[in-house]
């Protein structure tokens, strides 16, 4: 899949990295349904993610440096209305869908489109596998919860927790949730973006418990002639049967995948910790890298198992590189969702770095191009060397072509 010689790069911010992080059938079956009916790469990868995560058992768990965390994962795709969102979920959770109306258990259900709180507690109680909550626009559900029912929000980001907990009904016995697994798959707009990333909710933490995909291709989907094949998505049900028939137990970080996922982490967030908005982000990006690993991990093991076979409860190094380059997808994407919020983001990023850094890069012409090595001696002193040389890979202050450097924000 690739060179092993070689670490694994996120080489374009804008596109999720299906093809260097999910198991060839994945990436193929994408590549095969953008090229025929022109489904969105970044929809699809998401998609897949969220599909994979609510087919694992919810006893399922990872453990990082003592950190435990279940496989729970709440979407939002940033996508124009008229580009096959509907048939995108429904050929991207149909697996699962079978699977719920097959389901023996009347108190449980695998998938919704639609439910209360007190309904996805109800039906999470005695059910193996946790419920997948679809929602075709995300920022009409929060509306909602703002304008009917103020206190579901804090309910729902503790549902996002993952911990056991009991819900208190008047006139009937309290309904002890102990094994539960809520899963958010959702898309929303671009012009209601900002409806979802309300100050509010930023401040509060549930917006940041939310990652973003936004449309990778958005020109017009002329109609086509060509049919899918159908051995893409046949492939893709006995991979996702493997998975359904994973057995609980607790996955843990090798010594090394610990190791490699702290240093990496530390050196991430050294990026994006001097930006408030970004920094508050940064645990809850964390946290998801835990609980992608278990994903990943068995989207790996069932491409290629034998029959009845089970994974190996260690997650490897390598699995970890390609969650890393998963969790930096997902930074990005956040910063456009930021941009779409407030077309001054760049701006504020700057007022945010040092005054002498300010200055200097007040002082640039806005059209003058500058080798690294000239950026170096003018910013000199400003920061360390390593600052600077992230900074200057940083596309919101800087336009980098071929080997030059041009200033991303105008001069006023």
């Amino acid at each position: 899949m690739e060179n092993k010689n070689q670490p694994l790069r996120l080489e374009n911010p804008k596109l999720f990295p299906f093809d260097i992080c999910f198991p060839y059938p994945f990436s193929d079956c994408i590549t095969h349904y953008e090229d025929v009916w022109k489904y969105d790469f970044n929809a699809q990868s998401i998609s897949i993610l969220n599909h994979c995560a609510s087919l694992l058992d919810n006893k399922i768990t990872a453990s990082y440096n003592g950190k435990v965390q279940k496989p729970i994962l709440w979407s939002c795709i940033v996508q124009d209305t008229g580009t096959a969102k509907s048939s995108i979920l429904k050929d991207y959770t149909s697996f699962l869908k079978d699977k719920d109306l097959k389901n023996p258990e009347p108190e449980s259900a695998y998938i919704t489109i639609n439910a209360t709180y007190e309904a996805i507690c109800k039906y999470s109680t005695g059910n193996p596998k946790g419920i997948l909550y679809e929602l075709d626009e995300l920022a009409t559900w929060i509306e909602g919860m703002d304008n009917f029912s103020n206190g579901n929000k804090p309910k729902f980001m503790e549902l996002w927790n993952g911990a056991p907990f009991k819900v208190l009904r008047k006139g009937e016995a309290p309904l002890i949730v102990e094994n539960h697994k809520v899963n958010i798959l959702s898309f929303t707009q671009p012009d209601k973006v900002n409806d979802m990333v309300k100050n509010g909710d930023l401040s509060s933490g549930f917006t940041n418990r939310f990652v973003f995909a936004n449309m990778f291709d958005n020109s017009f989907r002329y109609d086509s002639m060509k049919k899918p094949k159908t051995r893409y998505m046949q492939r893709l049900t006995v991979i996702y049967e493997a998975i359904w028939n994973i057995k609980p137990q607790n996955f843990v970080f090798s010594d090394k995948a610990n190791k490699d996922y702290c240093e990496w982490y530390n050196a991430f967030a050294d990026k994006y910790k001097d930006v408030k908005l970004l920094k508050n982000y940064l645990p809850k990006l964390n946290t998801y890298g835990i609980r992608l690993a278990p994903i990943l991990h068995c989207m790996e093991f069932a491409s290629f198992c034998k029959i009845n076979e089970q994974p190996s409860n260690e997650i490897s190094t390598e699995t970890i590189e390609r969650v890393c380059i998963i969790l930096e997808f997902f930074m990005h994407q956040f910063e456009m969702v930021l941009e779409n919020r407030m077309p001054n983001y760049s701006k504020q990023i700057l007022n945010e770095k040092r005054i002498e850094f300010q200055k200097v890069y007040g002082g640039m012409p806005v059209s003058k191009k500058y080798k690294r090595v000239e950026l170096m001696k003018m910013f000199n002193g400003t920061y360390g060397d390593k600052t600077l040389s992230d900074t200057f890979q940083d596309s919101r202050l800087f336009i980098r072509s071929d080997k030059y450097y041009v200033k991303a924000i105008g001069n006023e």
